[in-house]
């Protein structure tokens, strides 16, 4: 059923009505110049009414990124019918507002209002994937009394949201567009959510693994995004922003891929401008680094742990968003790093306990007393097996990766009055048959959270969906959803495991037993440090 909003600056909006909320798809935030421009704000619409009844174009990437990410989860869901893609048209949006008790948007409402960025490697991802339709967690929110505003985003991806040179530069491409899309589409809701009944100044946006990536980062902007940030499996802390050379070297690969070599820089443009957009992720090997870039201007500086255990005032000079956003929630699955065996550790696991065991003592050659640490912690030796090698690795990656990132920053968020920090861990098995049925693993969080996957649960599992995704309904609108970080004392919401009879309970998070988490990596980090840990995996995993 059709549903009508209307208002004096951007006109009449059609959208869709359907159990309790209004749901308007496809809206655009932003225009390009072309494929490769900075994004430039969208203030008024030709159309009227605005027919938001449909999803926009998704941003141009493989078209079978949904089914990849299923593959992650375990489960699928009915998607809709096969979107198009767009390299002009994807800078879109959808909104999902709940109604009030008559039926109709309450304009005046000034709802708290959640943003959705979504991961997949700034490769894949689109705003109408169904298990991030930000309906039933709406329902959710307005079922507790408690209603926000969700809405989910689309940015551009791969070579167009990353590719990067000095010539593109030079021509007045300055790159990073992803982000920058990013920043454009929470820029057009400051401006434009009171439309649909939500507040400017009460935004969240949470991320899942690059798009917390994403999140976090917003924090590098001088200028005020968001109120609070939520943070899924990932963190500034997930990787290294590119050097220039390497994206370099990444531009001479993709000119190599597409047969772009031997001509003239104007022509390599051109051509990059209007070569098929079906080729940009055809024949451009998915290898090739394409994801955020040191910039000095939309990443100011690469995030350490270091960053993280010094100054306050030294790490804000990098972070301006610690004086401006006032509220941090961040966590981690048990098993996240199973990522990592998705994207490229499951085709390396013959052989893979001597290759650890070279990368690492090539990586800490000077230390040989950290390398043998490390190799007991996770328990590989030559002799380990391959799966049982390959499991250890994936570990020490969600240990290292995931864990310590979540708890470092949480650990250093400011903590006053108005500025708290909320950090949780993800323990509810994967229940669906796979690879790591059992094992809490990537993404899993964020599935729970937006409910969609209710249908395919037990009782026990859709309550532990239930706590996380009330808990977060309570951050949105400014609560406190459990006690917060503060003075040193690690207290950490956990969810699951159901299979014990465990919803969610508040522990302290060093409680290994109750956390569900080892200490080793902390000891291991005493030896060399939580930056020269994050390296070993690093170059393991880039086979550096």
């Amino acid at each position: 059923m059709e549903i009508l909003l209307s208002h004096r600056d951007i006109g009449t909006i059609k959208g869709i009505r359907s159990a309790g909320v209004a749901q308007f798809l496809g809206v655009k935030y932003a225009a390009l110049a072309d494929r490769l421009a900075p994004p430039t704000l969208v203030t008024s619409y030709a159309a009227d009414p605005i027919d938001a009844t449909t999803y926009g174009p998704s941003a141009v990437s493989p078209p079978m990124g949904c089914d990849m990410e299923f593959g992650i989860i375990q489960h699928s869901l009915p998607k809709p019918q096969q979107l198009p893609s767009s390299d002009l048209d994807c800078l879109n949006l959808n909104i999902t507002v709940p109604l009030d008790s008559s039926g109709e948007i309450h304009t005046a409402g000034k709802l708290p209002v959640f943003v959705f960025i979504h991961g997949g490697g700034f490769g894949i991802g689109a705003n109408w994937w169904p298990q991030y339709d930000a309906a039933e967690l709406v329902r959710l929110s307005k079922a507790k009394g408690k209603p926000v505003i969700g809405i989910n985003i689309n940015y551009r991806l791969g070579a167009l949201g990353f590719l990067t040179s000095k010539e593109l530069r030079q021509a007045g491409y300055p790159g990073n567009n992803g982000l920058r899309d990013q920043r454009a589409a929470l820029q057009w809701i400051r401006k434009f959510i009171g439309v649909y009944g939500g507040s400017s100044d009460e935004i969240t946006v949470v991320g899942e693994s690059a798009g917390a990536f994403s999140a976090t980062m917003l924090l590098q902007s001088k200028e005020p995004l968001m109120k609070r940030t939520a943070a899924f499996g990932g963190s500034p802390l997930l990787f290294k922003p590119l050097p220039l050379p390497v994206t370099e070297f990444a531009y001479e690969s993709v000119l190599q891929a597409l047969g772009l070599v031997d001509k003239s820089p104007e022509s390599r443009i051109q051509a990059l401008l209007e070569i098929p957009t079906d080729e940009l992720w055809q024949k451009i090997p998915p290898a090739i680094p394409m994801m955020p870039f040191m910039d000095d201007d939309i990443v100011t500086a690469e995030p350490t742990f270091a960053m993280f255990y010094g100054p306050l005032d030294r790490t804000e000079l990098a972070f301006p968003g610690l004086k401006w956003c006032e509220g941090l929630m961040v966590g981690d699955c048990q098993f996240d790093g199973n990522v990592f065996g998705h994207i490229g550790l499951h085709d390396r696991k013959t052989g893979i306990a001597t290759a650890f065991i070279r990368s690492v003592e090539a990586t800490l050659k000077s230390n040989s007393t950290a390398t043998s640490a490390i190799l007991e912690a996770y328990q590989i030796r030559t002799d380990t097996s391959d799966d049982d090698a390959l499991n250890s690795i994936l570990q020490f990656a969600s240990d290292i990766t995931f864990y310590a990132p979540a708890i470092t920053i949480a650990a250093y968020w400011p903590s006053t009055r108005n500025s708290k920090s909320y950090l949780f861990h993800f323990n509810e098995p994967n229940p669906w048959d796979g690879l790591y049925k059992g094992k809490a693993s990537h993404v899993l969080d964020v599935a729970y959270l937006f409910q969609n996957f209710a249908k395919h649960l037990t009782d026990d599992q859709k309550a532990v969906g239930r706590a996380l995704g009330s808990d977060f309904i309570e951050f949105v609108n400014g609560g406190s959803p459990w006690q917060p970080v503060s003075a040193g004392k690690m207290c950490a919401r956990v969810y699951g495991p159901s299979d014990a009879k465990e919803t969610a309970k508040l522990v302290d998070s060093s409680d290994t037993v109750e956390s569900g988490r080892n200490r080793k990596i902390h000891d291991l980090a005493s030896l060399v440090g939580c930056d020269a840990l994050a390296e070993v995996y690093i170059k393991f995993f880039q086979g550096t």
